[in-house]
């Protein structure tokens, strides 16, 4: 007897990695954009307004898990073909389909449980639900679709801001989501740039990602550049904005310097090659990146709340 309770011990171990690992708790940093409407409407030391941006990322939290899973569930064989992505529960066949599907569907009751309990149960049903509905066609064959996709995936964060922004009662700025939209497909296009360039690499067959037959990477390279210029001008515009200017000053401008940087960067790594991995995990990992990203914070803040 106790030779079999120490063996299932290391079974159940393993199945708790497997079912945190397909939630994936670390892509949470995504949620931090639900963040900065409280952050950029001075609302960062206001309790209610804290509570309710709470409530609201962990609500996209539990969404976003579900949607994880989802695509997870859909792209399971194809990830089986992926070095970096053949380790996942579902491809490897550490997770089970049935298991997989329970998990989905406790993290869209639990999300549906804390919108329905927040202040702003409306704009979650409308934002969650146009989040869950652009995924669902994602995964249903719009994720085949060159362009189109990228927009899909970027739109995310969008939705993001717009639920943050909805939590705490503010409008957000055009400019604000301009250039949330402009450094998000950036992401997704740097992205997109890495793994066609890491197919060709290792020989991988492009079922692993059938919509990337469609690009190449001279094409991929010109629109990260275009995505990065754009990025760069909406933010300087948002800088110089009656909207930025009115909130936090002239010197608010001098921020740019940090985005400027950190763009240069991120374009730098995908030209080497060395973006492969999600944008969040490469931000964890590239100290140049963090900094710029922290410097810029703390600039902003001691405007903002200085």
């Amino acid at each position: 007897m106790e030779d079999g309770s120490a063996a299932a011990k290391p079974e159940t171990a393993s199945l708790l990695r497997a079912c945190i690992q397909v939630v994936r708790p670390h892509q949470w940093v995504k949620n931090i954009f639900i963040l900065a409407p409280l952050f950029f409407s001075h609302q960062l030391l206001n309790w209610e307004s804290l509570q309710a941006s709470a409530q609201a990322f962990l609500f996209f939290s539990l969404l976003s898990s579900a949607v994880y899973i989802l695509n997870d569930i859909t792209d399971r064989k194809s990830d089986r073909l992926a070095p970096n992505k053949s380790k996942r529960p579902l491809a490897n066949g550490t997770l089970s389909l049935t298991l997989a599907l329970c998990l989905l569907t406790a993290c869209l009751a639990a999300a549906a449980l804390i919108g329905s309990l927040s202040d702003f149960a409306k704009d979650c049903l409308i934002w969650g639900g146009l989040y869950g509905l652009i995924n669902i066609a994602y995964n249903a064959g719009m994720k085949q679709i060159p362009i189109l996709e990228k927009f899909l995936v970027s739109s995310g964060y969008v939705i993001r801001i717009l639920l943050g922004s909805a939590a705490i009662g503010q409008t957000p700025s055009f400019w604000i989501l301009f250039t949330t939209a402009s450094v998000s497909f950036l992401l997704v296009a740097g992205k997109r740039r890495d793994d066609l360039a890491m197919i060709e690499r290792e020989g991988l067959p492009l079922s692993m990602r059938p919509v990337l037959a469609h690009y190449s990477r001279a094409f991929l390279d010109q629109v990260i550049m275009i995505a990065a210029s754009v990025t760069i001008m909406t933010y300087l515009l948002f800088c110089m904005s009656d909207y930025a200017i009115h909130r936090y000053g002239e010197s608010f401008a001098f921020s740019a310097v940090f985005v400027v940087f950190g763009v240069l960067r991120y374009v730098q790594i995908t030209q080497l090659g060395r973006g492969a991995d999600a944008p969040t995990t490469l931000v964890m990992q590239d100290g140049i990146l963090r900094i710029s990203i922290l410097l810029w914070s703390g600039y902003v803040a001691y405007i903002a709340y200085g």
